[in-house]
């Protein structure tokens, strides 16, 4: 009877064993546990296909060969604090970090770790998923609104132009018209009192400030326009 118990429990921890196998195997991200110290106790496929190493040439080295600078230099230290205080900087939490392939390319992972415990023993499991793709097709619409935007600013830019052309051309007929009037009193009457001119000249004079008007207008839309970002406090 106790040989029977002793085959059923051994059989239960092999399916358990097989099942969790079979999870780790089949998983989209990246499962990486880690002892104490740091050094990789486990590896799966998804890690393998992510970093570009075999579990092989990972386990039983430290965590820090599959970060860049500054993490790499950092995890050791981090560890020995979170030990010691008991005080989680990146436990139980998602965050958005580097690593680094086995060819040394840096990429951007969402990281979260977990803690368990046996006993004294203590095992952090990292859950990583590679994020490079999805940065990318941000990247890549963030360029393509900003080329939509660009376009519709020269479109807008184009018909504002048609625009102040229209309008400048009544103050420029005011200027020419107001200018052939006090050329034609000089010409015929350079006698005449000067003072006969003040009326024209004022009229070329407002009509000059139009224009100029005009003209800041279209530069102040024309510029690039920056956000000026902050933060405020509400009421």
């Amino acid at each position: 009877m106790e040989d029977d118990r002793t085959v059923h429990a051994l059989r239960v921890l092999q399916l358990n064993e097989v099942r969790w196998q079979a999870i780790l195997d089949t998983a989209r991200d990246a499962i990486i546990c880690i002892d104490r110290s740091g050094e990789v106790t486990l590896f799966n496929r998804a890690a393998e296909a992510i970093f570009g190493y075999a579990a092989a040439d990972v386990l039983g080295r430290n965590v820090r060969m599959l970060m860049p600078p500054p993490y790499q230099e950092e995890h050791d230290s981090y560890l020995a604090n979170y030990h010691e205080t008991g005080a989680p900087k990146a436990i139980g939490r998602v965050r958005e970090v580097q690593a680094r392939r086995s060819n040394g390319e840096v990429f951007p992972i969402e990281l979260s770790v977990s803690e368990a415990r046996v006993a004294d023993q203590v095992i952090y499991s990292a859950f990583i998923r590679d994020v490079s793709d999805r940065r990318a097709m941000e990247s890549a619409l963030d360029e393509a609104r900003r080329h939509a935007e660009q376009r519709e600013r020269l479109a807008d830019i184009g018909a504002i132009t048609a625009r102040i052309v229209h309008d400048l051309g009544n103050p420029l007929a005011g200027l020419s018209m107001q200018a052939q009037l006090i050329h034609r009193r000089v010409t015929r009457t350079p006698e005449r009192p000067a003072q006969d001119l003040a009326a024209p000249a004022e009229r070329i004079v407002a009509e000059v400030r139009r224009l100029d008007d005009l003209v800041k207008d279209f530069l102040d839309f024309a510029r690039q326009q920056r956000l000026d970002v902050r933060t405020i406090a509400l009421p």
